[in-house]
């Protein structure tokens, strides 16, 4: 699906998560939170449902549509020299789209002239089964791919092409894979110093929460054509905002290794936004599950429900997730 914003006024922010629901619990995960006054001109988005969150007194007024188009008609005609788009996606999704091979797994960027480009990625691929990111950097061209980590690209072109291609999983399998794809495209301009943090069709329920937020979930159910046109607006009563820097810490701020006697991937790693501060919570499951820390600084062991819990707080400058006023560097979850 494809979001193109139209207006976004207020103070405060605009989140986007995978899934709908309540929170993580409900299989609801943040993707990524902007400041009203940041936000892109376009969103593409490989997952079914995504759910919009707006903060009290910010109204947001979008389209959206299912039809991401093709290499010779892109979904958006033409974006031009100062644009900024993204492309977001995670492997918590449960939709067909996580299965390897599927075309509709593609955001087509046809650009009204030749300019400097740049292109951010923050890419997070399951270890296990590991897939890849491709940029066509012009059109026709070659393609290069991306696994796991920070990248940084610049190029000039008139058209970009950015491809999500997941391992294939098996249905039981596919939200959860620990897939988080997370690209900001620039058109003609440079990328802000402080970067976003994290985590369509047409919508089909809209939901205002108790005086905090009022989300939007959307879900690809329309005709592929069909475009519909979406005001959100944040309830009036709300003094919360998400401005802080304390909000902004990145899941890339952690190493997820896997190289000890009995690692394996995480059961849930989620941010949560709800509060003042960005909150982090990472599950890890099994027999005698436990979570090493700081490169065996520490161990978090299993609870009396047999899950070993790692909850985190970023810092007041958004620059590290603190374990009692720690900062934590390096994960690894293992059980057996």
């Amino acid at each position: 699906m494809w979001i193109n914003t139209e207006s976004c006024s207020g103070a405060g922010s605009v989140t986007l998560s995978t899934g709908a629901g309540v929170s993580e619990g409900e299989q609801r995960y943040v993707l990524r939170t902007w400041p009203c006054s940041a936000l892109p001109r376009v969103i593409y988005s490989f997952d079914d449902v995504v759910t919009l969150t707006v903060d009290a007194g910010v109204t947001y007024k979008f389209s959206v549509s299912r039809n991401m188009g093709s290499s010779s008609r892109p979904p958006i005609s033409k974006v031009t020299r100062g644009d900024y788009l993204a492309v977001l996606t995670s492997g918590h999704s449960n939709d067909l789209q996580n299965l390897k091979g599927n075309t509709d797994s593609s955001a087509y960027m046809n650009i009204d002239r030749k300019v400097d480009v740049t292109v951010v990625l923050d890419v997070t691929l399951d270890p296990v089964n590991t897939g890849a990111v491709q940029l066509q950097k012009r059109r026709g061209g070659s393609t290069t791919k991306y696994f796991t980590g920070t990248k940084t690209e610049k190029f000039s072109t008139d058209y970009l092409e950015v491809r999500y291609e997941p391992s294939a999983l098996q249905p039981q399998s596919i939200w959860r894979s620990l897939d988080n794809v997370l690209i900001d495209v620039y058109i003609g301009v440079n990328p802000p110093p402080p970067q976003p943090s994290t985590t369509t069709a047409a919508p089909t329920t809209t939901t205002t929460t108790p005086p905090t937020t009022t989300t939007t979930t959307t879900t690809t159910t329309e005709a592929p054509t069909t475009m519909t046109q979406r005001i959100v607006q944040g309830a009036p009563n709300c003094s919360c905002s998400i401005s802080s820097a304390c909000r902004l810490c990145s899941q890339k701020l952690i190493a997820i290794t896997a190289g000890g006697e009995g690692s394996h991937p995480f059961q849930s790693d989620v941010i949560d936004l709800r509060g003042a501060c960005a909150v982090r919570t990472m599950t890890c499951t099994g027999a005698n599950a436990n979570i090493e820390l700081n490169d065996g600084l520490g161990i978090v062991d299993d609870g009396p429900d047999g899950v070993a819990r790692l909850i985190l707080q970023c810092s007041e400058d958004g620059t590290a997730w603190l374990d009692a006023g720690v900062p934590i560097t390096q994960v690894e979850c293992a059980s057996g």
